[in-house]
C-alpha cells in the first residue's frame, strides 16, 4: 500500500483507520509483536491517534503481558478534552479494566470503572464483566453481586459474558452455592452457559472440597438441559489445581488416570471400527471407576455420593442466593 507506485505499490498513505485495520487484523491472528510493530509505524508517520487505535494498542499490550504501557496510554486517554478523537468510550474502559486486572491490578480496575461513572459514559454488559472479574480478582464476591443488580436495574440482559464473570466472582469467595444457583439462572432463562462458566463453577465447588458434586457436575454439563457442554483441557486443569492445592493427590492422581483411559479409548475408536467405537463408548463409565480405585477411593473417583443429582441441586438451590440477589437475578431483562 505505501510502496511507490514504480515498484508495485499504490502509493498511498495509511490513515488511523488503517493502521487501526492492520492492528486489529494482526492482533486476531495472534501477531502480537507485529501489530505493535504497526503501531510503531503508526507512530513514525505521526499519524494522529484516535480513540479505537488507542483501544487496538492497550488490547495488544494486554495480550503482551505490556500491563504498565496499556496503563500508561489509558492515563492519556482520560487525560484528554472530554468529547475528543481520544477521549474514552465505554469500549476504551471496558479493555482498560480488563488489562489492569489480567496485570495483577485489580484496584486500578475498579478506579477506572469509577472513572467511567464519573465522565457519565454509559456502560454495556461487557463493562459490567470486566467490572466483576476485577472484583473476582480481589475476592469481593459482594460487591460483584451489586454491580450484577446494577446491571440488571439499568435494563442491560446478562449474557454468558456477565454471567461467567459473576460465578468467577463467588468461586473466588467460596461461595459455591450462589456460583450454582446463578448457572440455574441461566439455564432457566435461556443464557447458554460454555465451558468458561462451568469450569468457574468446578474451581468453586473445588475450593469448597465438594468434590462428589464437582463429580456429578462434570458429568450434568454434558447433558442437553445442562446445555450440553464438554469439558476441555482448561476445565480438568483448574479442577486439577483446585486438588493439588487442597492436598487432594489421591483423588488428583484418580481425574489424571480417567484423563488418561479416555484418551487411550478416543485413540483407539477413531482407528477402529465404527462397531468398536460404539462399544467403547458403551463403557464410559468405567474410567471413573478405575480411577476411583487407582487413587484408593474405593467407590469412584471422588467416592459415591449418597444423595441424588436432583436432590444435590435443589439443596445447592435451596442454600443459593440470598433475598437481594434473588431480586437482581430475577429482574426482568
Amino acid at each position: 500500500m505505501k510502496a511507490p507506485a514504480s515498484v508495485g505499490g499504490a502509493a498511498l498513505a495509511p490513515t488511523v483507520y488503517t493502521y487501526t485495520a492492520a492492528m486489529r487484523a494482526a492482533l486476531s491472528a495472534g501477531l502480537l509483536d507485529r501489530a505493535l510493530q504497526i503501531w510503531e509505524d503508526a507512530q513514525a508517520a505521526e499519524c494522529p491517534l484516535d480513540c479505537r487505535l488507542c483501544i487496538t494498542y492497550i488490547e495488544v499490550c494486554s495480550r503482551k503481558g505490556l500491563t504498565d504501557r496499556a496503563l500508561a496510554m489509558y492515563n492519556t486517554m482520560r487525560s484528554a478534552p472530554k468529547g475528543s478523537k481520544l477521549s474514552p468510550t465505554v469500549h476504551a474502559y471496558t479493555a482498560a479494566m480488563r488489562a489492569a486486572t489480567e496485570g495483577g491490578c485489580w484496584q486500578m480496575a475498579l478506579e477506572m470503572w469509577t472513572d467511567m461513572k464519573a465522565a457519565n459514559v454509559p456502560p454495556t454488559g461487557h463493562a459490567f464483566a470486566a467490572a466483576m472479574s476485577a472484583c473476582a480478582a480481589g475476592s469481593n464476591w459482594q460487591q460483584a453481586v451489586a454491580l450484577f443488580e446494577d446491571m440488571c436495574q439499568a435494563g442491560i440482559k446478562p449474557d454468558v459474558v456477565s454471567c461467567t464473570a459473576l460465578i468467577s466472582a463467588l468461586a473466588a469467595a467460596g461461595q459455591w452455592q450462589r456460583a450454582e444457583a446463578v448457572v440455574q439462572w441461566m439455564l432457566s432463562t435461556g443464557v447458554r452457559p460454555n465451558v468458561r462458566t462451568y469450569t468457574a463453577l468446578l474451581t468453586a465447588l473445588g475450593y469448597a472440597r465438594q468434590w462428589d458434586r464437582a463429580l456429578e457436575m462434570l458429568q450434568l454439563m454434558q447433558q442437553s438441559s445442562w446445555g450440553g457442554v464438554m469439558p476441555n483441557s482448561y476445565t480438568y486443569s483448574a479442577l486439577l489445581k483446585c486438588l493439588g492445592e487442597c492436598g487432594e493427590w489421591q483423588r488428583a492422581e484418580g481425574l489424571f488416570c480417567m484423563l488418561e483411559q479416555q484418551a487411550l479409548a478416543a485413540a483407539a475408536s477413531r482407528s477402529s471400527s465404527k462397531g468398536t467405537a460404539a462399544a467403547a463408548g458403551s463403557s464410559s463409565g468405567s474410567p471413573w471407576q478405575a480411577a476411583g480405585a487407582a487413587a484408593g477411593n474405593g467407590g469412584g473417583l471422588f467416592s459415591s455420593s449418597s444423595s441424588s443429582i436432583g436432590s444435590a441441586a435443589a439443596a445447592g438451590m435451596a442454600a443459593g442466593l440470598d433475598s437481594g440477589v434473588a431480586q437482581g437475578l430475577d429482574a426482568e431483562v
